[in-house]
């Protein structure tokens, strides 16, 4: 019988195995030094064919990518603004 209490808290499908070394998803977090927001879109991406809804898994990453993007905009234009302001004087 499964342990069903570890299943839910440590899934399969967030663990992949390269090489014979298994591969958690938490490293690979840690590894790059993720903010949540990348975190998340890597943790829908990952497992969307193994869960009920596939593509709300893919919505949800994109949801997710879409704010990356957004806030990468905005702090390009913050830097930008600042860089204008500063040659200016």
């Amino acid at each position: 019988m499964a342990n069903t209490t570890q299943d839910q808290i440590n899934p399969i499908y967030y663990i992949g195995s390269k090489n014979g070394h298994n591969i958690e998803l938490m490293d690979v977090y840690d590894a790059f030094n993720l903010c949540p927001m990348q975190a998340f879109v890597l943790k829908y991406v990952v497992r969307y064919n193994n869960k009920g809804n596939p593509l709300l898994d893919l919505e949800k990453a994109q949801r997710c990518l879409t704010r990356l993007i957004s806030n990468e905009k905005q702090r390009l234009d913050l830097l930008e603004s600042i860089e204008s302001i500063s040659n200016n004087d």
